[in-house]
Order: structure tokens, then C-alpha cells, then sequence
């Protein structure tokens, strides 16, 4: 188990782990943080070895990614590579031992990256060159690990859409078929399955938001699920 904590000085907390049933105390697997900074979100790699998180550990206001082995054996090592003062990981992914994440390591464009839990290959972008006021939002790994669907403005930088790549970055699908005149994807859902994803986004008429679905790999048609565009309420999916 994984918990936080400010055992070794008061409010600020960092992070622990212990066995279950294990009643000795906790072994402090993070450093801690300066003064305002904490640590954000945490996970477990598939073996347990390390657990990777984030938090303004190292500067106030700037989000890094850190791993560390579950024992304390050897201290936490920064997973992000070089990034520019004032940048942030905004998002990560564990699958198996690799982490998947989502920063702006140059303080201008937002893309997707991929690297090894324990800090042994560099970081690997996945998402393809972006122009000026282009990026990547948020993202979801398949269930069954093979694809990657994200959020992004690579067609114009004006409208979000949706699309899908492999965990290579190989294979970009572009899942949505435009988007009117200030519409966007707002939110995607992937099927327990892997194959089908569920969307929301006002794509047809601005600010009328409506249902859509696509195959994951871009085959396949681009289905309206539910369209009314005498209604202009939002789906949560």
C-alpha cells in the first residue's frame, strides 16, 4: 500500500509505502517536498516494484514525474527528462513498467511521451510534430493495452478532435471527421472491449452537444449515436 504522509516534517507530506498486515512503519520512498510543494497522484507498476507519481517536489509550481523502487532500496529518480522552469506533467499512465504522460517539456506545446518506470531509456515523444497553437490534451490507454486515444487540435488549432495511435506513436488515426465552426470533442469513454469508443462534442452544430462512436483503429464508419438539434444539453460520458 501506498499512502502520504508528513511523518518527517509537519505538513509536508510525502510519500510511503508499507506491506498489508505489516504493522512496522512505513518506508519513505520520496524526498520531501520544498516549502508548498506536494505530491499529487500515485501508481503501482503491474509487479509492484516501483510506484510512479507527480507533485511539485523538487520546485514550487512546477509538476515533475517520479518513480521509485516500493523498498526505499534506491532513491526516486525524475522520469520527465529535461524540462524548462515553469513546465508541468499534467497526465501519466502506468501499463506494465512503462509510464505514459503528458507534458510541455519546452513550455509552449503539450504531446504525449512515453518512458520506462525505472528511468533507463529516455523519454519517447508519441504524438506527431504539432504547428503554433497546436497540442495534445488529455488521454486513456485502451483496456487491453494496445492503443493510445487522446484529444488534440492537429487539424486546426481551433477545433479539438479525437484521435487514436499505437503505443509506438505508429498508426495516428484521426477518429472524428471535423468539427463545425468552434465545436470540439469534450469527452471520449473507451468500450470494455477495446474496439469501439464513445464521444461527446458539439461536431455538428456549435454548442449542441451530441453522442458519436468510432472502431479505435479508424476503420470502420463515424456513427451519430444521439443527434437533436432542438436540444442543447450536454452528455456525460
Amino acid at each position: 500500500v501506498a499512502y502520504l504522509a508528513d511523518q518527517t516534517t509537519q505538513g509536508r507530506f510525502e510519500l510511503y509505502t508499507v506491506r498489508v498486515n505489516d504493522a512496522t512503519t512505513g518506508t519513505r520512498v520520496s524526498t520531501t517536498p520544498v516549502a508548498n510543494g506536494a505530491i499529487f497522484n500515485f501508481a503501482f507498476t503491474s509487479d509492484s516494484s516501483r510506484v510512479v507519481y507527480t507533485g511539485d517536489i523538487l520546485v514550487d509550481g512546477e509538476t515533475r514525474l517520479f518513480s521509485a523502487p516500493v523498498d526505499g532500496s534506491t532513491p526516486q529518480v525524475v522520469l520527465n527528462g529535461t524540462m524548462a522552469a515553469g513546465t508541468d506533467v499534467t497526465q501519466f499512465e502506468v501499463l506494465g513498467n512503462t509510464v505514459f504522460f503528458r507534458a510541455n517539456p519546452d513550455g509552449v506545446t503539450n504531446h504525449i511521451y512515453r518512458v520506462l518506470a525505472d528511468g533507463s531509456s529516455g523519454r519517447l515523444r508519441l504524438t506527431p510534430n504539432f504547428d503554433t497553437d497546436e497540442e495534445a490534451y488529455n488521454f486513456a490507454l485502451s483496456p487491453d493495452g494496445t492503443r493510445i486515444v487522446y484529444r488534440a487540435n492537429l487539424q486546426d488549432s481551433t477545433k479539438i478532435e479525437l484521435y487514436s495511435m499505437r503505443l509506438d506513436g505508429s498508426d495516428n488515426q484521426r477518429l472524428t471527421i471535423g468539427a463545425s465552426a468552434g465545436g470540439n470533442v469534450l469527452s471520449f469513454q473507451i468500450a470494455p472491449d477495446s474496439r469501439t469508443v464513445v464521444f461527446a462534442g458539439d461536431l455538428l452544430i456549435d454548442e449542441d452537444i451530441d453522442l458519436f462512436s468510432r472502431p479505435i483503429d479508424g476503420s470502420g464508419i463515424f456513427t451519430v449515436l444521439e443527434y437533436d438539434a432542438t436540444q442543447n444539453q450536454a452528455k456525460d460520458i
